[in-house]
């Protein structure tokens, strides 16, 4: 299966989100994570090559979704 590289922005994301997504996905694809100075850097490996786009489209609004509610709780504030 073909890996894809994707860099997520500390300025952004936050690397609990990542990790919580890389948990939820792990049926889905294998992971690498590489601490960067400002990102994160994943290696991802869809399992199941017919749905690639889809397993990295969807990861990738996990993180976004986990890094919301974690902002959000910071913040005091409800999901």
């Amino acid at each position: 299966m073909a890996k894809t590289n994707l860099s997520f922005s500390l300025s952004i994301y936050k690397k609990e989100a990542i990790e919580e997504a890389m948990h939820a996905y792990g049926a889905y694809a294998r992971f690498s994570l590489q601490e960067e100075p400002y990102a994160i850097a994943i290696e991802i490996e869809p399992l199941h090559e017919a749905l690639a786009t889809k397993i990295i489209d969807s990861f990738c609004n996990h993180v976004l979704f986990e890094t919301i509610i974690l902002h959000r709780k910071e913040k005091g504030g409800a999901l």
